[in-house]
Formats: structure tokens, sequence, C-alpha cells
């Protein structure tokens, strides 16, 4: 059997709300971006729809894209949530947050898990050091504490060690 994690998707919805990270890409950039996001859906988003917590910042005139999941696949036995994406994820949301103190303020990393839809089983603690994260992911006990605290401890509990 192959093993191929579950991989966090946006699905495009007109009345769907998202936080995320905006960047600028140099045109020369983004043929290497769409390689990076192959099978995904190039999506715009208004501007105007964007709301910015980073001071003022404009996007008057900007191409914003997002890559939208063409089609919504659940966490499956072949395909399970890994807690090592998880910290990707949620890691990057919380450095944001220390980054940008209005992303703090507006609970951005707690949003993203809140948004997201989908945390179930199967979901493995496929972390390199499972019972020391800390040694390979700094924020492991925040992101723990975090996911435990907006998901529930009876889910957060749930996470499997491999080969349990």
């Amino acid at each position: 059997m192959t093993l191929s994690p579950t991989y966090l998707g946006a699905v495009a919805d007109p009345a769907g709300t998202c936080n995320g990270v905006l960047f600028a890409l140099p045109e020369a950039d983004s043929g290497g971006l769409a390689w990076r996001e192959q099978g995904y859906v190039p999506t715009p988003i208004d501007p105007a729809a964007i709301e910015t917590l980073d001071g003022d910042v404009s996007l008057t005139g900007a191409d914003v894209l997002f890559y939208a999941t063409p089609e919504i696949r659940l966490p499956d036995a072949t395909h399970p949530i890994v807690q090592s994406y998880v910290d990707i994820c949620v890691g990057g949301c919380l450095e944001i947050e220390e980054r940008f103190p209005r992303a703090k303020a507006g609970s951005f990393a707690r949003d993203c898990i809140r948004t997201t839809e989908s945390w179930q089983e199967p979901w493995i603690n496929d972390r390199l050091l499972a019972w020391r994260p800390t040694v390979y992911e700094p924020r492991a006990w925040d992101i723990d504490d975090l996911l435990a605290d907006a998901l529930g401890r009876e889910l957060f509990d749930s996470i499997k060690f491999p080969g349990r």
C-alpha cells in the first residue's frame, strides 16, 4: 500500500473566507510557482475583498490569485493527516503572528485551524522524535496546545503514532 499525506487545500467558494499570506511574485518567478502548484487551479481574488493585517498595504490594481483544490479529498487510510505537515502549516501561522502584531491580535493561527474543515482520523504523528518533538519542531508544544484547544481534546488525543 502506498501512503501519501492529505494536504491542506482551498476550495473556490464565493461565500467562503480564508486567512492567508500575500506575497509579491516577480513575473520571472511565476513559472516556478505554477510548477509547484500543478494540479491546482489558479483562481483570482477581488483585491477589494481582502482585509490586510499589515497596516497600509494597497492592493489597488494587483492581480491576486490563490491555487484552488479542484476536488475535495478527505483523509483516509492511504491519505492520512500527518503531524509533520500540520506542524509546517500551523507553525507557519504562528510565525506570521510573531512577525505581525495584528495577526496575533486577530488569532491568525487559531482562525486557520478553525476555518479548515475535515480534521478527522486517520491522523498520524510522524514527527521525527514524536516523544520529544521540540528537538526538531521548536513550536511543537504551542502547536499541540492550539490544536487541542481549537479542535477539542478528544480528536487531538486520537492522533496515532506510526505502527500503533
